[in-house]
């Protein structure tokens, strides 16, 4: 069992430092933009938005788009554990369905298309679809479990299958240390979290207090040659006493996790989640670091009971509640919520980081430009998990918090 790691990820040095006061003509103006270079990565700090009433950007109340809410409906207009959904040029959308492993096209109005692919061994088919990324031209790609990229043309006709070669990234990683979830990269290098010495241990630690594994995010190139995008924590757990001389792991509401995601066209983001920075990193190489001002929110024990009631009616607890309730009797509960719970670039060149928790209710979305700096923060639903940002609408995947029946939903953003 991994054993966690309880430091916490050292901070950047910081060299010279250049304020403007961001679009201000009064040189009295407090400054909402700090920009740092510290060896090659610009760091942008904002200490106020810059949208007005005239420029702010609003994202629509209600989906201009919904797919999937028919409960009627045939079964190619059912989800379950969506991986991802894409928007093409001309509308299409593209879903890939993990509880189907299925690849589907639906037409701007949401109507089925064609099923492009499916569950297989032929050389279209996947064993389990994941991300979609962009291709030359209108085309588009779909990343297998195994980390394949089969290739579609714009109407979703197979065009061809790469290969991952593991083996050979594999000699390539095994240097580097251990750790999971490798993603490719459209330049041909790779996504690689590594966490630290102690994190892999021989056997479950004893009960204590919580901690967090340290994670090194690198990109790695097939040369073995790798770059430290950031260092972050992983997420906050604790091993707690159920009995028995048995420790066991538990991840109390509310706990910060760091993560790394990887944009439609390649960009990448990745954040801690106890502090309030994301690393931004473009397909051409520019490395940004945006931060801003903390509001921290206290945890309340309404929200924590309300939390556990709804993992009590969750379907999988329901054959380890006696164990869950003795970890949750015993688990230490932050006394803030999240600094950040999930970051997204978007296709537009800004980046979106949510700020608030998942929930039935709205959550807050702080926007930053392409050049770092932070304009102001939108909302959307607690339940909505994005899969695709664009420069004038937000696609993703809507999760019913009772029922776990999941819809594609499409909100427009407008930007004055």
């Amino acid at each position: 069992m991994p054993r966690p790691h309880s430091r916490h990820p050292a901070g950047l040095t910081i060299a010279a430092v250049a304020i403007s006061a961001c679009g201000s003509g009064d040189s009295t103006a407090t400054p909402r933009v700090a920009r740092v270079d510290s060896s090659g990565i610009e760091i942008v700090t904002s200490t106020d938005s810059v949208w007005t009433a005239g420029t702010r950007w609003t994202v629509s109340a209600a989906p201009v788009l919904v797919v999937g809410d028919d409960p009627d409906a045939p079964g190619a207009y059912q989800f379950l554990y969506v991986g991802d959904v894409s928007r093409r040029p001309d509308g299409t959308l593209v879903v890939v369905d993990g509880g189907s492993r299925e690849v589907r096209l639906f037409d701007p109005s949401g109507s089925l298309v064609r099923v492009a692919a499916g569950q297989g061994e032929g050389p279209g088919d996947f064993g389990y679809p994941r991300f979609v990324r962009n291709e030359p031209g209108e085309g588009f790609a779909v990343l297998d479990r195994t980390m394949d990229r089969v290739a579609f043309d714009a109407d979703g006709n197979f065009v061809g299958r790469t290969r991952f070669d593991r083996a050979a990234w594999n000699r390539v990683l095994e240097p580097l240390g251990r750790g999971e979830g490798f993603e490719a990269l459209p330049d041909g290098s790779g996504l690689f979290p590594v966490y630290g010495e102690d994190f892999w241990g021989p056997g479950p630690p004893p009960a204590g207090p919580p901690h967090r594994p340290e994670i090194t995010v690198l990109r790695v190139r097939p040369s073995g040659a790798a770059d430290t995008l950031a260092r972050i924590g992983g997420i906050l757990q604790q091993f707690v006493d159920v009995g028995g001389g048995r420790a066991s792991s538990v991840i109390p509401p509310f706990a910060p996790s760091g993560r790394s995601f990887v944009g439609r066209d390649g960009g990448v983001v990745v954040y801690d989640g106890a502090l309030p920075e994301v690393h931004r990193l473009d397909a051409n190489g520019t490395h940004r670091i945006l931060r801003w001002t903390p509001d921290p929110e206290p945890v309340t024990p309404a929200e924590v009971e309300a939390f556990l009631n709804q993992q009590r009616n969750a379907s999988w607890t329901q054959d380890r509640l006696p164990q869950l309730e003795r970890q949750w009797a015993a688990m230490e509960v932050p006394s803030h919520k999240p600094l950040v719970t999930l970051a997204h670039p978007a296709l537009d060149g800004s980046t979106w980081v949510r700020t608030g928790q998942y929930g039935p209710g709205p959550t807050t979305w702080r926007v930053f430009a392409a050049d770092g700096a932070w304009l102001g923060s939108v909302e959307l639903p607690g339940t909505f998990r994005p899969t695709e940002i664009g420069a004038d609408y937000v696609l993703g995947v809507d999760t019913d918090p009772e029922t776990e029946v999941e819809t594609i939903a499409m909100f427009e953003v407008v930007k004055p």
